[in-house]
């Protein structure tokens, strides 16, 4: 469904979290006439769309079954990823002409990603921290002047959460696998079933 006003209004206000108060080198000293990309646009703009997403359940202004639903046509978007296709490999590359046909998926199925590492850090945590305390944290370490190096964000999260954390990030974010939604979901309490097309 096409967004509406609100939906874009939280999304642009919620990027005083990432990139504004936790961002890379390449975003802190970006140079538009030849830009080098992070290889994080799954941060800045995938966290981004999924606390969006997130908001109005938060303030109980949609039901559970309305997020699950967005989520859930969100996911729909899993394919449109090219299986050796990492979200770092497709963030680097995004201002070449296949990622700019791409980048819808970084509001898409970059939100599902968001959401599933959110899970692990729940997961490890025993419920205790998620993704969000996870960048409040990044945040006092970094803040707006103070950039992070764009190959150690796996590092300082891993350092202010856990090794399996950080081994999440390598293998499902900075890597080409597919995580195990099914397996993800359940820890939440959703059945996860692939869609069938005949």
């Amino acid at each position: 469904r096409p967004l509406g006003l609100n939906e874009v209004a939280i999304h642009e206000f919620l990027h005083i979290l990432v990139p504004l108060n936790l961002h890379s080198e390449e975003i802190d000293n970006f140079n538009f006439r030849e830009p080098k990309m992070s290889q994080h646009l799954w941060l800045y703009e995938g966290t981004t769309e999924y606390f969006s997403t997130l908001a109005p359940l938060h303030d109980s202004t949609i039901k559970e079954d309305r997020f699950r639903k967005e989520i859930e046509g969100k996911l729909r978007a899993i394919d449109q990823m090219p299986k050796d296709e990492s979200w770092t490999s497709f963030s680097k590359n995004v201002l070449s002409k296949e990622g700019q046909e791409l980048y819808p998926i970084v509001y898409t199925y970059g939100a599902v990603n968001a959401m599933l590492v959110d899970i692990v850090i729940r997961e490890w945590s025993g419920g205790k921290q998620g993704l969000l305390d996870v960048i409040y944290r990044l945040m006092q370490d970094f803040g707006p002047s103070r950039p992070f190096k764009d190959d150690s964000l796996f590092a300082h999260i891993g350092r202010v959460t856990s090794p399996t954390v950080q081994q999440y990030l390598e293998e499902y974010v900075g890597g080409p696998k597919r995580p195990d939604l099914a397996r993800l979901f359940g820890l939440i309490g959703w059945k996860y079933i692939p869609e069938k097309t005949s």
